[in-house]
């Protein structure tokens, strides 16, 4: 897309500014999100020298993740009962496995997100990065004889 627009004078430099931005923010920082929350809050730890242990910042750092999981949270239960609450009335009565189920699926959601969401997206981009295409080969279609129209019976009037 930006080497497109190298060459296009048309589109204003705005617009093209802002598709790139929908690009990136779109594709690339939803499938890396997941993973760089879950790494990044553990990786100072590891990494930091015995004088930026001393600091403020690094000793109050491991709460204010906690406070931005905990939030996070908040928002993933509200969606969660939201969900439980505008589904239609099962036919019948639904047993406690059933309930035990979709409260595990929300449970299991951070957990899919990454397994099912980001890693099939991050590999996908790896690919196109560094020039390894999937390919996509489309069946070729014949037509033997052509097919009899169907009339619906139901429609005829005597």
């Amino acid at each position: 897309m930006v080497w497109n627009f190298k060459s296009t004078r048309r589109i204003k430099l705005s617009t093209k500014l802002r598709y790139i931005w929908n690009q990136l923010e779109g594709e690339y920082s939803w499938a890396t999100a997941p993973i760089l929350i879950f790494v990044l809050g553990h990786v100072p730890l590891a990494v930091a020298s015995e004088a930026d242990r001393a600091t403020v910042l690094f000793s109050t750092a491991p709460f204010l993740l906690q406070l931005l999981m905990s939030v996070a949270m908040i928002g993933l239960f509200v969606s969660a009962v939201l969900s439980v609450i505008i589904l239609p009335a099962k036919p019948g009565r639904s047993s406690i496995l059933k309930k035990l189920e979709v409260f595990l699926q929300w449970l299991l959601f951070p957990l899919t997100t990454v397994i099912f969401g980001s890693l099939p997206a991050i590999e996908a981009q790896t690919r196109l990065l560094i020039g390894r295409y999937l390919g996509f080969w489309s069946t070729t279609k014949v037509r033997t004889k052509l097919a009899e129209p169907r009339t619906d019976q139901s429609r005829m009037t005597p």
